[in-house]
């Protein structure tokens, strides 16, 4: 483990790529996140998120014949950060999630730490997940 930036996180992990969720998974944990839910269906992860509070959740744009954009909505609205991970361009969001951020595959253990970290220490800090009034550079 490093620094533990996201210690005693919970979070869950929408992807259909079983290899890409292990990486991200194994991250999370050497990170020091608490608890670490995978889910590989849209389905799956609803069912999920409808039983269980997430701090963060990093969801994989596409599912196969699915998109997570109504699922990031609802985890938004339960004030769960929410990072996508996709290799879909930025232009594919739809404008009320335009202010997630949006990593593109592949993703650096590096890259992919720091985003979660700021998500899960604002949140952690009373500060909302996301402001629509803030710009991402």
């Amino acid at each position: 483990m490093t620094d533990g930036v996201l210690k005693g996180c919970t979070a869950l992990i929408v992807e259909d790529d079983y290899y890409q969720a292990q990486d991200c998974r194994l991250c999370l944990v050497d990170e020091g996140a608490g608890v670490v839910i995978l889910a590989g269906r849209l389905e799956g992860a609803m069912q999920v998120v409808s039983q269980t509070t997430f701090d963060l959740a990093l969801l994989d744009i596409n599912l196969g014949f699915d998109d997570t954009f109504e699922l990031a909505r609802d985890l938004r609205r339960g004030g769960t950060g929410v990072l996508f991970l996709s290799g879909y361009e930025r232009w594919i969001v739809p404008q009320d999630l335009a202010d997630v951020p949006l990593l593109g595959k592949p993703v650096s253990t590096v890259e992919l730490v720091r985003e979660l970290g700021l998500l899960y220490h604002r949140s952690k800090s009373g500060i909302p997940p996301f402001n629509p009034d803030e710009t991402r550079a």
